[in-house]
């Protein structure tokens, strides 16, 4: 049976048109239909325009089996969201990579393509995936680091898809009350990488008179803003749903995270008082599947991710919901 994929618009960037493109010959070479589908940005108009572009999605929505959208979050995002949810649709979310991603390379780029969300939280169709992938990669992981000063912690955009689940009320203070925590101990200097689309929203961090001993990244600013230099030397990542703590746990430095939608969190400790002595496990299964997490624009317009994913598109969503209504540190207990 063919199924038929519409293919929103909804990151107007070079480099999304090009996977745009990219999945779009991958499915018509697969056998399938792929259809482009236009959805403005619509952030910042009004309520009225809003409503009525929803009638237009549910619209292109009722006529396509799949969703394919790239990021999550914002605008018609929103608005697909809400469209898939009325008919039952699943949305394959094109987002950030977690190996050879942009962050790192500038070449040969990989993009995580899952189900329903992004980071951890999506469905990959990768559990007990085998090893060819990783290896394809030609990475070796680094040992685990027993050594190291500062703790590391990871900022993110507070408008990301990675902290939608977050309530809004309490982004703003989130890192202020991280470090808060922390401090409760280890008196380690933390360093303080902010998003690099967001270099100065936590600016309160550094105006607080009460916390102490925590910098700005010397790599914020930077043209080569690569996280490798603010690893050298950390004893530990504190992080949220950064993809930062996928490249902190393969230079062997071990993260900490209470959020399940993390990327790493199968591999990283989740208490905060075993900051000293934090978790490092056995990393190879978990390298693994997140190979089989993403993929490159080649692979795409050979069509690789979709028959990866295809079979799964009348599944049910996944529950990746968290309580908002709490703080997110608090979600694990052992986090205050």
């Amino acid at each position: 049976m063919k199924i038929t994929a519409g293919i929103f618009n909804t990151k107007q960037t070079p480099e999304a048109k090009e996977i745009i493109y990219a999945l779009r010959d991958g499915i018509i070479n697969s056998g399938d239909n792929a259809v482009l589908k236009s959805c403005r940005r619509l952030d910042h108009y009004p309520v009225s325009f809003k409503k009525s572009s929803l009638k237009k999605v549910i619209n292109n929505v009722k006529e396509i089996d799949v969703i394919i959208q790239i990021c999550e979050g914002g605008g018609c995002r929103n608005l697909l969201k809400n469209a898939s949810k009325m008919f039952n649709k699943r949305r394959i979310i094109v987002d950030a990579g977690f190996f050879n991603s942009a962050r790192n390379v500038k070449k040969n780029i990989y993009h995580s393509v899952g189900y329903d969300h992004i980071k951890g939280a999506a469905e990959y169709c990768n559990k007990n995936s085998p090893s060819d992938r990783w290896n394809q990669l030609g990475l070796t992981m680094k040992p685990w680091r027993k050594t190291g000063d500062h703790i590391l912690l990871l900022g993110q955009n507070e408008t990301g898809g990675g902290m939608k689940h977050i309530r809004s009320n309490m982004k703003r203070d989130i890192f202020c009350r991280i470090i808060t925590r922390i401090r409760k101990h280890t008196d380690r200097p933390i360093v303080f990488r902010t998003h690099k689309h967001r270099q100065y929203q936590y600016e309160n961090v550094f105006e607080n008179s009460k916390i102490k001993n925590v910098r700005r990244s010397d790599m914020m600013g930077s043209k080569k803003n690569i996280i490798d230099k603010d690893l050298k030397n950390a004893w530990c990542t504190v992080s949220l749903t950064s993809n930062g703590s996928v490249d902190s746990i393969f230079h062997g430095v071990p993260v900490i995270t209470a959020d399940k939608i993390s990327a790493s969190y199968d591999v990283a400790e989740h208490d905060l008082a075993n900051i000293e002595n934090p978790k490092m496990c056995d990393r190879t299964q978990w390298a693994y599947d997140l190979a089989y997490a993403q993929w490159n624009l080649e692979e795409m317009r050979l069509g690789i991710p979709w028959r990866h994913l295809r079979n799964d598109f009348n599944a049910k969503e996944i529950d990746a919901s968290v309580p908002v209504d709490q703080d997110l540190w608090a979600l694990r207990g052992a986090m205050l």
